[in-house]
């Protein structure tokens, strides 16, 4: 699997082949635990990581975007929007807009 600078990069630079429309938006929303514990500490399976392509999708849906390619990682998922990015950790989501993609979840 590429590392996370590399993924970015060819994301940025396809987007930029394409042509951006719109400033960049960033949207992060970071979960914790009730119990107070740490969200590193969160296991893969008890996390965000646990919804699939299909929920996402649907999200995404909800922001006038697309999945156009899912790429998971080793401590988190990619995934690459119609002129966006969504990266889902166990602890948090982070989206990436521009264009005609909103911003309101």
């Amino acid at each position: 699997m590429p590392s996370t600078n590399t993924m970015m990069e060819k994301y940025e630079l396809a987007a930029l082949d394409e042509g951006f429309e719109g400033a960049e938006k960033k949207m992060e929303i970071d979960f914790v635990p009730i119990t107070g514990e740490d969200p590193e500490t969160i296991p893969v399976e008890a996390g965000m990581r646990t919804y699939r392509r299909e929920f996402w999708s649907d999200v995404v849906a909800l922001l006038n975007g697309t999945i156009l390619l899912y790429d998971p990682q080793e401590r988190f998922d990619c995934y690459l929007i119609s002129e966006s990015s969504l990266f889902v950790y166990n602890d948090r989501v982070v989206i990436l807009t521009c264009g005609t993609t909103t911003r309101s979840l």
